[in-house]
């Protein structure tokens, strides 16, 4: 019986495998069309994993409006970063006023 149930299992995860693969398809080939459409290089794959010309560290093959986005992206991180030091430099370090509580010894 244990045989027949882990069969019929096997292959309703086989038919929801295949059905997922036939809705993502499309998806799969446009994605596809779209790395090779912005890729200078004609290799059909290049494994997805960010490395050749499609990776996010590659300004040179970047389309002029991504490139000015990443721009305004440093430069806003920039600010950021000079606002946080300036208000993190205009805190005291410790307090101002001496407290009225502390008895002399």
């Amino acid at each position: 019986m244990g045989g027949m149930a882990r069969a019929a299992g096997e292959a309703a995860l086989r038919k929801t495998k295949d059905a997922g693969h036939r809705m993502t398809e499309p998806l799969r080939d446009a994605f596809q069309s779209g790395r090779q459409s912005t890729n200078s290089d004609p290799s059909p794959n290049t494994g997805g994993e960010g490395a050749g010309p499609t990776s996010p560290a590659s300004t040179d093959n970047a389309p002029a409006w991504a490139r000015k986005l990443r721009a305004e992206q440093a430069a806003r991180a920039r600010r950021h970063s000079t606002e946080q030091a300036i208000k993190d430099g205009d805190r005291s370090g410790g307090s101002a006023a001496p407290s009225l509580d502390q008895k002399d010894d």
